[in-house]
């Protein structure tokens, strides 16, 4: 009810009474009952975009670089699966009572000479085994940082500028490490490599959500770039495999996430920053040349938009981005407690997800034939994610994932299941492919839950809280495998049914502006 007039109608028709004209109809702006999800304005960037029903040749270009910054993105992140994995060692000859199980109590030495490994070169095993642990955790603390300052300066400084600024941070990381000398320096070269590998991810779905018509945002921003991700983590899987065979040490790999990533460069710059944020800036002008330019108006309808959006017209009354609370911005729902629920959600599919990664070591069979599995998994999860948050509802999708993904980690913590090779492994990629669908759809559900002016702000805030289960899982995984997986177990359980019964569906809603 209170948004049914504003002051500029008020005005417009108190001024034509005093001249004795009829007063214009007032602006109809947006309602609770006819959004249900958010007040928005009615010409915005997403009024225009939610006009076509294809992809023009401008969209599909972004989309194809996000894709291959998705892709980069996966292989230097899951290097740490390759490189950082614990080694085997064996007892040296001539010592009764020792074996592979209690080798650290006597002397021992390691299965391979050349060391494949980061933990292999700096000894990092039997009581320095701890040392290994901070690696990865360092790595994520690096990522949650990134998070956050990333959703600061997105939507302060802009989305292009924020994904420039972490792409080169990445790439100076990768550098750096790979002619790292000691542990101190490759744990803080980790650590700034955490910082921008969380931008790329955080900006990248945020730029492409910003481009993408209503209709095509949960297909292109949780599928494909996830699938592209996966892909990531085939091929470094794939080359870490080829360096073991051919007795090359893991700055190989290293090597080749850096050259993957930097090249990035040279075609990222040419991304335009959104007509989101531009129209959040009041650049009005500005956003409607950058949709002209990305996706021209082909209706009568569509030339209209652009016109009302050229001069900022039919602006929300509510669109004061320091004063937008919770309520005005999700009808009925307290903001605080969705996100701090989104950020459990994260929290548990991320300390989850890398646990299942970090665990590849110690299923049976083949080391890198598991990894490659592990990573292959995920694709037909994110090809099922698709269809199923398009029609059944993002909540459901993540929130089911959760919970089934829950209830495979159950098997794999079974002790009599445990000792059947193949049935731990069954439990183990099942598990990965129900929090893969999970993590397919969190991403544009969290998008799509928060405005322009805040959007950067909670997907960063959900990276944080992701990359604090990354700290998390080494940390438990570490010497307590069992143990460990029961913990996460019970979390990613309980996020599942939090998802289920409280955050709001989003779903053929419009997106916040």
């Amino acid at each position: 009810p209170l948004l049914a007039k504003n002051s500029v109608a008020t005005m417009t028709a108190i001024s034509a009474g005093e001249s004795g004209q009829k007063a214009p109809p007032p602006v109809e702006l947006a309602t609770a009952e006819s959004s249900p999800l958010i007040s928005r304005a009615q010409s915005d960037p997403e009024e225009y975009l939610a006009l076509s029903d294809r992809l023009s040749h401008g969209q599909w270009k972004i989309f194809a670089l996000v894709c291959v910054l998705y892709m980069m993105n996966g292989l230097a992140n899951l290097q740490q699966v390759l490189v950082e994995r614990e080694p085997d060692i064996e007892c040296k000859a001539g010592q009764p009572g020792c074996n592979k199980d209690n080798a650290c109590d006597f002397e021992w030495q390691y299965v391979e000479q050349v060391p494949a490994t980061v933990t292999q070169t700096y000894n990092l095993v039997c009581e320095r085994t701890w040392m290994a642990s901070l690696l990865g955790s360092v790595f994520y603390v690096g990522f949650a940082m990134g998070s956050l300052l990333t959703g600061a300066v997105g939507d302060r400084y802009g989305r292009r500028f924020g994904l420039i600024v972490t792409l080169a941070i990445q790439s100076c990381g990768c550098l750096s490490f790979v002619a790292s000398r000691s542990y101190s320096l490759y744990a803080f070269l980790r650590f700034v490599t955490g910082v921008g590998a969380a931008g790329q991810i955080a900006m990248g779905c945020t730029v492409l959500s910003e481009f993408m018509p209503p209709t095509w945002r949960a297909v292109t921003c949780s599928g494909w770039i996830n699938i592209f991700w996966s892909c990531g983590g085939v091929i470094i899987s794939s080359v870490g495999w080829v360096a073991d065979s051919q007795g090359w040490n893991w700055q190989a790999v290293a090597g080749f996430a850096f050259v993957c990533s930097s090249m990035q460069l040279l075609w990222i710059c040419s991304v335009p920053e959104t007509p989101y944020f531009l129209f959040s800036q009041e650049k009005y002008a500005r956003s409607s040349t950058t949709l002209r330019k990305i996706d021209p108006p082909k209706t009568m309808d569509q030339e209209r938009t652009l016109d009302a959006l050229m001069g900022g017209q039919e602006r929300s009354v509510l669109d004061n981005r320091a004063s937008r609370s919770l309520k005005q911005i999700v009808h009925g729902r307290s903001l605080w407690l969705i996100l701090l629920l989104m950020m459990f959600a994260w929290f548990a599919t991320a300390a989850a997800y890398y646990s299942l990664n970090l665990n590849t070591g110690s299923l049976p069979g083949p080391f890198y034939l598991n990894a490659i599995l592990n990573f292959l998994v995920e694709v037909p999860a994110l090809l099922l994610a698709i269809p199923m948050f398009d029609r059944l509802g993002r909540r459901f999708a993540l929130g089911s994932g959760l919970v089934v993904g829950a209830l495979c980690m159950v098997g794999m913590t079974v002790g009599d299941w445990r000792s059947i090779d193949g049935l731990l492994r069954t439990f183990a990629f099942l598990a990965k492919f129900a929090l893969q669908v999970s993590f397919g759809t969190v991403l544009v559900y969290t998008v799509e839950l928060f405005p322009t002016v805040l959007r950067s702000f909670g997907l960063g805030s959900c990276s944080f809280a992701a990359t604090m289960g990354g700290v998390v899982a080494p940390v438990v995984l570490r010497g307590h495998e069992l143990q460990g997986l029961i913990s996460l177990t019970a979390v990613t359980l309980l996020a599942g049914v939090g998802v289920l019964t409280y955050v709001p569906e989003t779903l053929n809603k419009p997106m916040p502006t």
